[in-house]
């Protein structure tokens, strides 16, 4: 659903549907990454930022983290465009600045 309000970049819902998602699932690393793709659509870099560690931090010691940049992008993933007025953060961008 969030990605939806995304696509048709009504973000404050979006992060507001993600927001629920995040807090519905604590100890899951998919929710907070999905909130800070959202974060990042929406040109809030920052937030987006505390959200990918978050999420790298609940990923197990057991999968190699050089594999989660290495996953592929879902096809609609493409049609998602940022807030106007902001630049495109990749993702793997993102996630460098994060395990720093």
């Amino acid at each position: 659903m969030a990605y939806n309000y995304a696509y048709l970049r009504q973000y404050d819902k979006a992060i507001a549907f993600m927001a629920k998602y995040a807090a519905s699932l604590p100890g899951d690393p998919n929710p907070e990454d999905s909130y800070a793709e959202i974060l990042r659509l929406a040109g809030r870099f920052e937030q987006s930022i505390q959200h990918y560690r978050a999420a790298l931090a609940l990923i197990p010691s057991s999968i190699p983290r050089n594999t989660v940049s290495r996953t592929p992008t879902r096809s609609w993933e493409s049609k998602l465009k940022p807030a106007k007025n902001t630049r495109l953060a990749s993702r793997n961008f993102l996630l460098r600045k994060c395990s720093r």
